[in-house]
């Protein structure tokens, strides 16, 4: 289960590349968002719920969901930063860009940890 975001993420970063170069990166970011947003109240309604195999398969489904709106927003981000940053710049902006999502996913999960359902 933990593995499959990764899995929508590798799967799709091409596909998302070609979509980002012909539709409006903001309305592809818009519906991606909102997309990542409802997988996720979805995943949290189905851990609330009685473990079936259906439930279980529904949640590997929602997790895929999960990684393929993450891989718009790397992607997007790689594309901003090659397009945005000064040449002499850009290796930092893309290091930065990588750092900055790791740091933003620790304190998203310590924040996550704090928060208890019951």
């Amino acid at each position: 289960l933990g593995a499959m975001d990764k899995i929508g993420q590798v799967a799709t970063a091409a596909m998302w590349g070609q979509i980002l170069d012909s539709h409006s990166p903001w309305r592809c970011l818009i519906i991606g968002l909102f997309w990542k947003a409802l997988c996720c109240v979805t995943f949290g309604f189905l851990q609330q719920q009685s473990m079936s195999w259906v439930n279980k398969l529904l949640m590997l489904a929602v997790k895929l969901g999960m990684g393929i709106t993450e891989a718009l927003v790397s992607v997007w981000a790689t594309v901003w930063v090659t397009r945005n940053a000064p040449a002499n710049a850009r290796a930092r902006w893309l290091g930065l860009a990588g750092t900055s999502a790791g740091i933003g996913s620790g304190i998203g999960s310590g924040v996550a940890s704090l928060w208890d359902p019951a």
